[in-house]
């Protein structure tokens, strides 16, 4: 174990303040950075104390070396370089950086529980524009986050609120997207960390672009439905892997062909029992099996999503949801279908094509089930905007009509 303490504290008093920290378990070697972040020229002399957290055999012996030198850049928000305006990719080595910033439980951040080493990046983002961030780790099997935050504080501290950010899974790949929807040009800090710990080195790819905003134009439409009675994969059934059941989720599928969503470009989907549909931008998404349907649009997870019926379905013996792919490059479409989900006797389809990128509800046979407790319609994957066609709103969803969103 090993800690940074600081010098103006007596030892052993209560209340002593530790700036830095390491005590990886089971690890004999440990390797601590202390980052003095004070105004420029103002020295910091601190404690350094070595501890165990347990027994010692006598005559037990450690080694201490220190090393006293300028900041590394990116350490900080200070040697975070000139922000980058225009596409950019940035390489690094989280095994080499500190712990400098920690915003757990701040509006926005993921880094709840963070307390690992992270890097700081700049971006300049024009007004109306969008920076997307994107961070994948590059060596070894540990996993990344990434927090944006403003460009006028940078502040490690219970008050900083994050701009957007990205925590998903145990993947390789985070990505988070800030919008500028201000009247000015915004400079701000892209931080990459992780809780992993044995990080290793990652790449940060930057890119710009106007902000994407929902053009969906939405009419409604008579149902169409496509035969999947044959040739169509189960996604959940009685035999599928995982079964059918309440309340659950397919993982995470590659699209069939390119697809973008609210102008932004989707590689997977996920198919959840209770009618709605996720796209996801990288494999690192979770699929949510929420049965709570919420009002579009809404911060509230999950996001990301096409509702044709979102609602507390009840899966029973017969209940299957299946896809297949119709067509020929580069005019297919895929089909979702949900078959006795919200009766004995009901199916409803969602259907997304390739190069238009519209999507398509068709309400087969509903039974006698409204849509009165159900959301239909779309969300964009921040939550921030969508198509929302009804939300516990009678009359949306009859047997024989639909909805056509078009981008």
């Amino acid at each position: 174990m090993f800690d940074v303490e600081n010098e103006g504290i007596a030892q052993g008093t209560a209340g002593i303040t530790c700036v830095a920290g390491s005590d990886r378990f089971g690890v004999a070697n440990e390797r601590l950075v202390y980052t003095n972040q004070r105004t420029a020229g103002a020295a910091d002399t601190v404690l350094l104390i070595v501890d165990s957290a347990g027994p010692l055999p006598t005559g037990a012996t450690y080694d201490l070396t220190t090393v006293v030198g300028p900041v590394p850049p990116n350490e900080t928000c200070a040697t975070a370089g000139a922000p980058a305006t225009a596409a950019a990719t940035f390489t690094g080595d989280l095994s080499q950086a500190t712990g400098d910033y920690f915003w757990g439980g701040n509006a926005g951040c993921v880094s709840f529980g963070i307390i690992g080493p992270d890097m700081v990046y700049a971006a300049t983002v024009g007004a109306g524009r969008q920076v997307t961030a994107r961070v994948t780790a590059t060596s070894g099997a540990w996993d990344p986050a990434i927090n944006i935050v403003d460009g006028t504080t940078c502040a490690s501290s219970i008050g900083q609120t994050c701009l957007a950010s990205s925590n998903g899974s145990t993947g390789p790949t985070e990505t988070a997207v800030l919008q500028n929807t201000g009247a000015t040009s915004r400079t701000v800090f892209i931080v990459v960390e992780t809780s992993s710990p044995t990080p290793g080195s990652f790449s940060l790819a930057l890119t710009f672009a106007p902000i994407q905003t929902a053009t969906y134009t939405q009419a409604p439409i008579s149902a169409a439905c496509n035969d999947l009675s044959s040739g169509a994969a189960e996604l959940l059934s009685l035999t599928s892997v995982p079964a059918i059941g309440d309340d659950v989720t397919t993982p995470l599928r590659v699209l069939p062909f390119p697809f973008s969503f609210f102008g932004w470009p989707m590689t997977h989907f996920s198919a959840q029992s209770n009618g709605m549909v996720q796209f996801h931008a990288n494999a690192g998404g979770i699929p949510s099996a929420d049965f709570n349907n919420q009002s579009i649009p809404s911060l509230a997870a999950p996001n990301g999503y096409a509702a044709p019926f979102w609602d507390d379905l009840l899966s029973t013996s017969g209940s299957v949801v299946r896809n297949r792919v119709f067509g020929t490059t580069p005019n297919r479409f895929s089909v979702v279908e949900w078959v006795n989900q919200v009766g004995v006797s009901t199916r409803f389809q969602l259907k997304f094509f390739e190069t238009s990128n519209v999507i398509e509800f068709h309400y087969c046979d509903m039974g006698n089930r409204s849509s009165s407790s159900a959301t239909v319609g779309l969300e964009n994957l921040n939550g921030l905007d969508g198509v929302s066609t009804s939300w516990n709103t009678n009359g949306a969803t009859a047997t024989g009509t639909g909805w056509r969103y078009t981008p």
